[in-house]
């Protein structure tokens, strides 16, 4: 049975070997080389294996800050961001002691306004909010004002900021990942070519997990479907983080003759 590489990061738990030289995006770059082959399954991983100490933050309610039943959170500074995707849909600010500051932006058509956010980054340095609205990125300061909006040529639902930058995943193509000028929106490079570093998959809404992980660090890491090699995105390009090896993994073949299939049938 082919291994989804959705499950890699809790694989290489047991499966990791020493850093080793490969030729990638970036030449004579070390990694992590995950040999899953030689792995030991088990069926628990304990959290106290993982963290070393763990703190509960309360967060504020009230009818204009409620959490609803699928979010996206993520933590910058002194400050703790939600974005509801359902069902209210709004995008909400906490202080690190749980206290609610105030909700960003709001729905309708208008200047600052969104009928539905996708996804949300953030630049720490600047202290700017972007949240991606399919083919426009509202931009807004932390204290909720309204910065101005980024028109998008290719739909994504994916934004990573990083050093300067703005990454996305475009929903198909000849490339995995794209930087953009974070004023214009204007393509600034490309990077990871889906024939080679995806297996050639290319069906836009079959895409398995968010890309984009570790969001808050200084080096974000990236991931595709059927990658086995996941990358981190700093000095203006991504360069090899981890690779994974196994006889199961999915390979060009196994997507080639599929092609043609209905997506369901693909999958």
């Amino acid at each position: 049975m082919k291994i989804f590489l959705l499950l890699i990061f809790t694989l290489i738990v047991f499966a990791c070997t020493p850093p080793q030289k490969k030729v990638g995006m970036v030449e004579n770059y070390s990694l992590i080389v995950a040999d899953l082959d030689m792995g030991k399954k088990i069926s628990v991983i304990n959290a106290s294996s993982i963290f070393n100490k763990v703190n509960t933050i309360i967060l504020e309610t009230g009818k204009d800050c409620l959490v609803g039943s699928d979010f996206i959170f993520s933590a910058f500074d002194n400050y703790l961001f939600i974005l509801n995707v359902l069902p209210t849909k709004d995008f909400l600010l906490f202080d690190r002691e749980g206290k609610f500051i105030r909700k960003i932006g709001g729905l309708g058509r208008g200047p600052g306004e969104y009928t539905r956010i996708f996804d949300f980054t953030v630049d720490p340095d600047n202290k700017v909010i972007y949240l991606l609205c399919d083919l426009v990125i509202n931009k807004y300061s932390f204290d909720g004002a309204y910065i101005g909006a980024i028109r998008l040529k290719k739909h994504t639902s994916f934004i990573q900021y990083v050093k300067g930058k703005l990454y996305i995943e475009p929903r198909d193509g000849k490339y995995l990942l794209q930087s953009i000028d974070p004023e214009t929106g204007r393509q600034t490079d490309k990077f990871l070519e889906t024939a080679l570093y995806d297996k050639g998959w290319n069906e836009p809404n079959f895409k398995f997990g968010r890309p984009f992980l570790y969001r808050s660090v200084e080096s974000p890491k990236f991931k595709s479907t059927f990658m086995d090699t996941i990358v981190s995105i700093h000095h203006d390009k991504p360069v090899p983080f981890l690779a994974l090896k196994s006889k199961n993994l999915t390979n060009n073949a196994d997507v080639k003759v599929t092609v043609g299939l209905d997506p369901f049938d693909r999958i």
